[in-house]
């Protein structure tokens, strides 16, 4: 999706990912999540054109990320 805000161009991108949440401690043991419990993840991603324009990005910037939603697949 596109919009317009400040007189700048907005792009909405939305996709899922399939994804683990696990962290360990210092030991590699598992200390929240689980190897196993694989969610299917919805994100939403808004990208503005910036002003100052970068060679690289050709002056795109991410402005937000959110998480739309998730469910568990396995």
């Amino acid at each position: 999706m596109a919009n317009m805000l400040d007189e700048r161009p907005v792009l909405i991108f939305s996709f899922n990912t399939q994804q683990v949440t696990v962290i360990r401690d210092n030991s590699g043991k598992i200390i929240e999540g689980s190897e196993d419990d694989i969610e299917r993840v919805y994100y939403v991603i808004a990208m503005v054109k910036d002003k100052e324009s970068n060679p690289i990005t050709d002056g795109w910037k991410v402005m937000e990320v959110g998480i739309q939603a998730s469910t568990k697949t396995w």
